[in-house]
């Protein structure tokens, strides 16, 4: 039995099939569930604020390599507290990228977009501060 980081089988079975590019949102509670055979959605929200982004983006953050993150352009006026978490949380010298909140939730809905690339898992969290959206874009471990 797994006692510790992610418990949670779906999310667990999520992280261990991303491949170098493969990218994963997570999402806030308010961003709508995409509908697309590539993607897997996983809602873990269970009551508001439960579980936090925060939380959620830490344990992913922790059992993945990111080689890349997209925020929104609107976080950073909407939301500057994630968008300085998110910066604490990977390495300084992680490549950050801003795009528009139309474009990210157009891609998480259609299943990514050709600059971008495909998007294999949605996290949903129980988060209810507006603009807490991020993808994930995969790397390697070596």
């Amino acid at each position: 039995m797994k006692h510790r980081g992610i418990l949670n089988s779906q999310l667990l079975q999520l992280l261990s099939s991303a491949g170098h590019g493969d990218l994963i949102a997570i999402t806030d509670r308010g961003f709508p569930l995409p509908h697309v055979s590539h993607t897997q959605v996983i809602d873990l929200g269970i009551a508001e604020g439960l579980p936090a982004f925060n939380e959620i983006a830490a344990l992913i953050t922790a059992e993945v390599v990111v080689e890349k993150i997209y925020v929104t352009s609107e976080t950073r006026q909407a939301n500057p507290a994630m968008l300085e978490f998110v910066r604490a949380l990977m390495p300084s010298d992680l490549p950050y990228h801003e795009i528009p909140h139309a474009r990210l939730k157009q891609a998480v809905l259609t299943g990514g977009d050709q600059e971008l690339g495909r998007i294999i898992g949605f996290v949903r969290t129980g988060e209810f501060t507006g603009y807490t959206n991020i993808l994930l874009q995969c790397g390697v471990a070596f």
